[in-house]
């Protein structure tokens, strides 16, 4: 729902995409970080999600076409590797921020650089 930016309240809504905003991958605070600017302003916003999905793994791996929801929750780690872009990869344990550098991701790209 949209206030005020469109002239009033306006729902806005999708058909035939998947819900990318909730598959599971890397986090972004987008709606908190404008809820924090409104508030400097001295505006209000009721924030029910203060981050969303912003790259599903699916997509960071190039995995597939996304044309369904259930491509989403594809178990890439029990995909053929063919069905990915990648020579290599390695998805993280969590849904962390996006482009967080966690000890397990810095370890696996320690591990493939040259001696």
């Amino acid at each position: 729902m949209l206030n005020g930016i469109l002239g009033g309240p306006h729902t806005i809504t999708t058909r035939g995409f998947p819900e990318l905003d909730g598959a599971p991958g890397g986090t972004l605070e987008s709606f908190g970080l404008v809820g924090d600017q409104l508030a400097e302003f001295g505006e209000t916003a009721d924030l029910v999600h203060r981050a969303v999905c912003f790259v599903p793994s699916v997509s960071a791996v190039s995995i597939r076409d996304l044309d369904r929801q259930d491509d989403l929750y594809a178990d890439i780690d029990e995909l053929p590797p063919e069905q990915s872009d990648l020579d290599d990869f390695l998805l993280s344990g969590n849904n962390d921020p996006h482009c967080a550098m966690t000890s397990e991701l810095g370890a696996w790209v320690l591990d493939r650089l040259p001696d």
